[in-house]
């Protein structure tokens, strides 16, 4: 009996001795290697024996000659050593590469690693990091990896943190006071206490995460901050004065006060709620970002050194640029402006006014555009003589329509035209003829007229004719003033006797002209119903 009892135990241990440390196998290696300290070998030796899903360990991932006895075969440049009374001790893991994943798995325990300075473990799979202790840190990286928590107060000496692209919901770096430089973006933190960080001076990041605040009152030296992609009410850069580089972009920032900034070269706050923005202070602005708002003004004269000004898609009805001399990019499409003088602007090469209300525009001043869009605004005639890189000299609409050009260069990738168009567009009451050139010869009956062309990968395409025209103008041909919608009688009102008659043919009591058809059919549903006499019948009353 006691022969297969002791059998039994010997067959169990050598199961057990052909089980390959993992994470949850975290036990001491059993064995010492001279001149290094125990302590700091083992934490490392154990990390390295773990396995992955194939059986590959972490220490052979690291060098083909692993081996765990010999810490010269751990990787040539993995692993940084120091002379200490108690022995070799770590000073430095650089176990993460920033443009290649290396697969290391499992938990990574460095506790009491007292002389460890460095520790780089980004692009991997770990899933815990323990570093408790490890009162000389000055540099971690442990981006992109698995990372739920994730505990730094211990590292008073930090200096250099990045963590982005973990699945982090807390971060506390309150006892981080030599912080200089955090990168936490890509993550999930709900909030972020820069209180006691009054160091942090190079950079910022906190990107793509869901913090609705961020005060930042307590940095004044900090350089560098990206907090766009957030759910930000408030942000507080009071007493910021060195800040040069600001990204505060699709947030929820209703104000945004950056006058103590006056140091600021690039600020990016699109995408948020930003009813009006004070930029009178930043007379460095090299670059300002600021679409997709709902600006009503916004006054730049303050920034003579601005070179890159995007506004588009907000609710100005005016921009005066005059005092931008140093202007090369404008993009203020998708506005409400009237009115656009560029001709103080001559170093301008790139120049978006699409879809504004601009019945002018006058580029003879800009011999550098190359990249222009205008259409969708009233515009009556085009001088391109002098833009050199433009391939017509002059666009022109006669009675009854409007012209437009459009020069996009390099999307074609993404289904965007490469290369030159000009777009007619009639009024009310007309249709467009075709476009011709100034001998009176037909160029085409397109409204939207490829003039120069290098690729094409729109999903409805435009002819794309080489032509050596250089005058372009778009005639149109009157066909009657449109019926107004509700005026069934066609006596330029609509009253009450409209909607009886709507009412009548939607019974199929009474039959319409074309011509009243159309003028009853509210909904273009092309069939005329109860609900379109019911809304011409509003109309009449005035509650429409």
């Amino acid at each position: 009996m006691k022969k297969k009892i002791l059998a039994a135990m010997i067959t169990l241990l050598l199961m057990l001795s052909l089980v390959p440390i993992t994470q949850a196998d975290s036990a001491p290696i059993c064995f010492e290697v001279d001149d290094y300290n125990q302590h700091d070998y083992q934490k490392i030796a154990v990390f390295l024996e773990i396995v992955d899903e194939n059986g590959i360990k972490n220490g052979q991932k690291l060098s083909l000659s692993y081996d765990i006895t010999d810490p010269a075969t751990w990787g040539e440049w993995s692993f940084s050593w120091i002379e200490t009374n108690e022995g070799l001790r770590i000073e430095s893991m650089y176990i993460g590469d920033d443009f290649f994943s290396l697969g290391l798995v499992g938990e990574l325990d460095l506790s009491d690693c007292t002389e460890l300075k460095t520790l780089v473990c980004c692009n991997n799979e770990i899933n815990s990091i323990n570093i408790s202790g490890a009162s000389s840190l000055e540099y971690l990286d442990c981006s992109n990896n698995a990372l739920a928590e994730l505990d730094v107060s211990s590292n008073s000496s930090l200096i250099l943190f990045k963590c982005s692209n973990n699945s982090l919901t807390e971060l506390d770096v309150t006892h981080n006071y030599m912080l200089w430089h955090l990168e936490c973006a890509n993550n999930s933190l709900t909030e972020l206490d820069l209180h006691n960080n009054s160091d942090l001076r190079s950079y910022l990041s906190v990107m793509n995460n869901n913090l609705t605040s961020l005060d930042l009152s307590n940095c004044p030296y900090i350089t560098n901050v990206n907090c766009g992609r957030n759910e930000i009410e408030t942000l507080d850069v009071s007493n910021c004065h060195y800040l040069e580089h600001l990204d505060c972009f699709e947030n929820r920032l209703y104000s945004l006060d950056i006058s103590d900034c006056e140091r600021l070269d690039t600020l990016a706050c699109y995408s948020n709620t930003l009813e009006e923005l004070d930029t009178s202070n930043n007379t460095m602005l090299d670059m300002l970002s600021a679409g997709l708002n709902e600006l009503s003004s916004i006054d730049v004269s303050s920034n003579c050194s601005i070179k890159r000004l995007y506004v588009f898609e907000n609710n100005l009805s005016e921009l005066d640029v005059s005092n931008n001399k140093q202007l090369l990019v404008l993009n203020c499409s998708g506005n409400a402006i009237s009115e656009l003088d560029v001709t103080s602007n001559p170093n301008l090469y790139l120049l978006w006014c699409n879809d504004n209300r601009l019945t002018s525009l006058d580029v003879t001043n800009n011999p550098d555009l190359w990249e222009l869009r205008c259409q969708n605004n009233p515009l009556i005639e085009l001088d391109l003589s002098e833009n050199n890189s433009l391939s017509p000299d002059l666009i022109r609409a006669e009675e009854g329509g409007y012209i437009g050009y459009d020069f996009s260069v390099g999307l074609d990738e993404e289904g965007w035209l490469t290369g030159e168009v000009v777009i007619a567009r009639p009024e009310n009451g007309y249709e467009f003829i075709g476009w011709y050139n100034e001998n009176n010869e037909l160029l085409s009956t397109e409204p939207t007229y490829a003039v120069s062309i290098t690729d094409y990968h729109l999903e409805d395409p435009v002819p794309a004719p080489v032509t050596d025209d250089t005058v372009f103008i778009a005639r149109f041909e009157y066909v009657g003033a449109p019926s107004l919608p509700g005026d069934v009688d066609g006596n330029g009102t609509v009253e009450v006797s409209d909607a009886i008659m709507a009412l009548r043919c939607a019974m199929g009591i009474l039959e319409l002209t074309p011509e009243q058809f159309d003028a009853a059919d509210m909904d273009g549903s092309g069939a005329i119903a109860l609900d379109d006499a019911i809304t011409i019948l509003r109309t009449a009353m005035g509650l429409i």
